[in-house]
């Protein structure tokens, strides 16, 4: 879970993959996410990650998307069965998570993560009033 989050609700609770590109080059962005999330009254965890492995896909480097996939679907798998969902503020690592891992690997959990994992925006569009929200 992340360090002094502002939020604890069990029926509100998300993963965040935050994806390399938010982690190394726009981290004001997770944050801001996080904040988002926050104010909506999500507990937001953040659980231990490694690149989703998309680069890697590209690129024919199986062996090593692989390897971060196992991470990836352990700790997802574990945030999953403390009730949280997975949110995804990049689309390809979001895409990767849902699809690309399930096509590729044969991992334990693996079609929970996909099963559970949505956009970040996709998320709120789903279980919040954004328009209620804009409004205000």
């Amino acid at each position: 879970a992340r360090g002094g989050a502002q939020v604890e609700n069990p029926d509100k609770r998300v993963a965040y993959f935050h994806g390399c590109y938010s982690n190394y080059n726009t981290p004001e962005v997770g944050k801001a996410m996080v904040r988002v999330y926050e104010h909506f009254g999500y507990e937001v965890m953040v659980p231990p990650q490694k690149c989703s492995g998309t680069p890697m896909f590209a690129n024919g480097m199986l062996k090593d998307a692989r390897r971060h996939a196992e991470t990836n679907v352990e700790n997802l798998v574990e945030a999953i069965g403390e009730g949280a969902d997975v949110i995804a503020s990049c689309t390809s690592c979001s895409m990767s998570l849902r699809q690309e891992y399930p096509e590729l690997f044969d991992l334990h959990g693996i079609e929970d993560v996909a099963e559970h994992t949505f956009e970040a925006l996709e998320y709120l569009r789903i279980h919040e009033d954004l328009e209620g929200e804009l409004d205000a």
